[in-house]
């Protein structure tokens, strides 16, 4: 749960920056693609991990049978991935909801910079989940050379 809290807290620090760049040369770009794009890309990427999980689940299970092996663990932290991808799903949307509130645009004049520096950072969370989970292919494969 820490190593989370202190992931998410890189990947505002990510969201920050990125905003204030943004900002600073007055583009509405990136703003603009993930309030109109993100809740998109994030189930399209949940898509793309689920398939790519169960190919490495597939290839686990060959390797438990061929050489044995407890994958227990491992299999834990790809269904916890999976569960961090539907929580980002739901906090982009709960943020797209507040970003878009006239009630709370009128009230809290620094709404529009933090829900960018959110987006930014689920974006950021997400993109990080997708590395990890390619990453896992790419240590299979190692694997599977050195094996041969």
């Amino acid at each position: 749960m820490i190593d989370h809290a202190r992931s998410f807290s890189l990947f505002l620090v990510i969201g920050l920056f990125v905003t204030w760049i943004n900002n600073l040369l007055e583009s509405d770009f990136i703003s603009g693609y993930l309030s109109e794009n993100l809740i998109t890309l994030l189930i399209a990427l949940v898509a793309i991990n689920t398939t790519t999980l169960s190919i490495i689940l597939t290839k686990l299970r060959e390797l438990k049978d061929k050489n044995g092996g407890n994958f227990t663990q491992t299999i834990n932290d790809m269904k916890e991935s999976i569960i961090e991808q539907i929580f980002l799903i739901i906090g982009a949307s709960i943020t797209q909801v507040l970003r878009s509130s006239r009630l709370i645009q009128n009230s809290w004049s620094a709404s529009d910079f933090i829900s960018q520096v959110v987006l930014v950072a689920i974006f950021s969370s997400a993109i990080q989940i997708l590395y990890d989970t390619a990453n896992g292919i790419f240590i299979l494969l190692n694997y599977e050379n050195k094996e041969v």
